[in-house]
Order: structure tokens, then sequence, then C-alpha cells
């Protein structure tokens, strides 16, 4: 892809990596994500979608970049572009309670590198300085260890339990001088 091209689609950077809004042309790399098992025990539906599902699913972050100017997309190095995974600031369809949110999901590869701390501190900044958001929002199922000491370290607190969804509610809000 012509880097200029790539270079008007990329939303954040962080010292490693790059959120990179998505278009049709990504449905391979995104559904590489999204059907991998183990990354999405905790994520969404909590299990691997199928290519069908996955074609929905992108076509509705392109329909919300559309309308909020921005959305999740691809998490990739920012020196090689190898996807790491999905994330990105959301705002889902009947949980305006609970939005926006930060959201990301890492293929097992790249577990336990620093990258889902970096990413979430990214997001965080971009939704405070770029999008000018006063809050966001994190939902973690509460087996989820790895996600729930991330959000902490990242500096959001526990809000309350959702029966409904069986997960946690996390917020941090932005301060403004």
């Amino acid at each position: 892809m012509d880097s200029s091209l790539m270079s008007e689609r990329v939303q954040f950077t962080s010292p490693r990596l790059q959120l990179v809004q998505m278009d049709p042309s990504e449905i391979t790399r995104f559904h590489a994500v999204m059907s991998n098992a183990e990354a999405m025990q905790t994520f969404d539906l909590c299990r691997p979608l199928s290519s069908e599902e996955s074609a929905d699913h992108l076509n509705r972050w392109i329909d919300h970049q559309q309308h909020h100017g921005y959305s999740p997309g691809l998490i990739e190095v920012a020196e090689t572009g190898d996807v790491l995974g999905f994330g990105g600031i959301a705002w889902y369809p009947g949980c305006e309670s609970t939005g926006p949110e930060l959201v990301y999901i890492l293929m097992p590869q790249w577990w336990n590198r620093g990258f889902a701390s970096e990413f979430a501190r990214a997001a965080i900044a971009f939704a405070f300085q770029t999008l000018q958001l006063p809050k966001l929002f994190a939902t973690v199922l509460p087996d989820n260890a790895p996600s729930i000491r991330i959000l902490e370290r990242v500096g959001m607190t526990r809000v309350e339990y959702l029966k409904e969804t069986n997960r946690h509610l996390y917020a941090i809000e932005s301060v403004r001088p």
C-alpha cells in the first residue's frame, strides 16, 4: 500500500505501535484477529468470528468511522506494519451510558510484551487530547486478570459490575487544566 495513503489512515501512534483505520481491503488482516480462538476468549462474543461475522463487524466499524470521525482499527507494529490486534475508541449502539469505550484485543503471540498497556495509554491520550472526550469506559470479564491489571495500570478504576453482561465497568475521566 502507498505509504502516504497509510499515513492518512493512522489515527494515533505510540513509541512502538500505530492504530490504522480500516477499509474493506483490510478484511483478511481483520479476520485473522477476530477468528483467533485464544485472542477472542475474553473479547466481544467470547468466541472466534466466522468470516461473514468479521465482514459484518468490519462494515460496522467503517460506518462508525464515517459517523464519529474515528473508530477502532488494526493495531500494528509501527516499524513493520505487522498486525498485533484490534482496538480503539468505540461507541456501541444501546450502550450510551457506558460509552465511549476503550476496546482492545491482541493476538496471543504479542502478549506479555507491554503492548496492551502501551496501546491503552495511547488510546486514552487520543480520546482526551484529540477527541476531547470527558470520560472513557472499558468493560472486562471478572476473570480476565491480565486485562484488569492493564486497565488499572493506565489509571482506570472499577465503577460497577454489569450483571447483564457479566463484566466489570471501568472508567477514567479527563483531567482538564
